[in-house]
């Protein structure tokens, strides 16, 4: 069985299934593949960059321990929110799972690596696909319920190539900020600001994401 079976579950003897099976995973980039995809967004290679080194640290996006497992963060608030919605008691959910389910953001539970992961898996338990949309992923730490905008049709198969390579991540982060007219234009034009907050959220300051994309954008830029 796959390593995706194995997350995903199993399915049919199929051509599809066949398919899933010959899927390579945790591919790393190619050295020109930041170029190539600048060239097809209108970018600088040192825009793409910069947002790689802010948002994965200017590491793999995937487990330096498992490199068949993408960098992750699971969010606690918008799970409980995803919870809420689908009509599941999101409050007792919290009590009994305090470290991965909360109705407000807090970074208090955060870990890092496989131990982070282990916080998806434990909400993926609860709800699977609740757990995949609260989840961040990747090189760009792209938000599940960014789905559509990153150009997948469900959160699943945003997922799945989530796991198959970096290019993917890289992909899917760039057409999210090509799909937000504002975000993209913020970029081009390097306010940093803007597209921190944009990109981030109202707390960019606070973690001074646009500080620090500017300067990693400097450096790529020379």
């Amino acid at each position: 069985m796959s390593f995706l079976s194995k997350l995903f579950g199993k399915k049919k003897k199929t051509v599809v299934a066949v398919k899933e099976e010959e899927k390579v995973l945790g591919q790393k980039l190619a050295d020109n593949d930041f170029d190539k995809i600048a060239a097809e967004f209108g970018l600088k290679p040192a825009h793409i960059r910069a947002i790689f080194t802010v948002e994965a640290g200017g590491k793999s996006g995937f487990l330096a321990d498992n490199p068949e497992i993408p960098v992750t963060l699971e969010e606690g608030h918008i799970f409980y929110k995803y919870l809420k919605q689908k009509g599941k008691d999101a409050a007792e959910i919290a009590k009994n799972y305090p470290t991965i389910c909360y109705s407000k953001w807090t970074k208090e539970f955060y870990k890092k690596g496989l131990n982070e992961y282990s916080r998806y898996l434990l909400a993926k338990e609860i709800d699977e696909e609740c757990a995949m949309l609260a989840t961040s992923w990747g090189m760009g730490q792209l938000m599940g319920f960014n789905y559509q905008a990153a150009g997948y049709k469900n959160v699943k198969s945003f997922v799945e190539a989530m796991y198959e390579s970096e290019y993917n991540q890289l992909m899917a982060m760039c057409k999210f900020i090509s799909a937000n007219k504002s975000m993209y234009e913020a970029l081009k034009a390097e306010n940093w600001a803007k597209f921190a907050k944009l990109y981030n959220g109202s707390g960019y300051a606070a973690n001074k994401y646009d500080e620090k994309l500017q300067k990693a954008f400097e450096k790529y830029n020379k």
